[in-house]
């Protein structure tokens, strides 16, 4: 089982801050995602949030 996630964030500690994570399972695969991340508007907690959307979905 591979998955390749990625979090991103523009502007951090700022007041015009904007997060989202991706998570990528191969090529046409209905697990492909991305969404939008509100709250904490910092790149390593947007990474773990990734990480954790990934796991959620992932067909254990």
């Amino acid at each position: 089982l591979k998955v390749t996630i990625h979090g991103s964030c523009l502007n951090t500690g700022k007041v015009s801050a904007s997060t989202g994570v991706a998570a990528y399972w191969g090529p046409s695969s209905r697990l492909n995602m991305s969404a939008r991340v509100w709250g904490g508007q910092m790149s390593p907690q947007v990474e773990l949030v990734a990480a954790w959307l990934a796991i959620k979905t992932a067909p254990l």
